[in-house]
């Protein structure tokens, strides 16, 4: 495990009702392709809200972060598996 946190290029997929998730990674300059999260969860930081990601691409998990308010992307750490 890996505990990084930091902000990272991600793309994402956007639905009509707010909902988002992520699709692609880029580490370390390269994509990492992401399957559908396991895991969303969602926190208020004083009025921001984020939203949390369990995904992995069959190798590792990723955890990331997505502020709703900054649009910010964050890896919060790397599980490998």
């Amino acid at each position: 495990m890996e505990k990084l946190d930091r902000k990272v290029k991600v793309i994402a997929q956007f639905s009509g009702n707010g909902g988002v998730y992520p699709l692609y990674l880029d580490f370390s300059g390269s994509y990492v392709k992401l399957k559908k999260p396991d895991a969303v969860w969602k926190e208020r930081v004083g009025r921001t809200l984020i939203t949390h990601f369990s995904s992995s691409d069959g190798a590792n998990r990723y955890i990331l972060s997505f502020n709703h308010e900054t649009l910010e992307w964050k890896l919060e750490e790397i599980i490998y598996e």
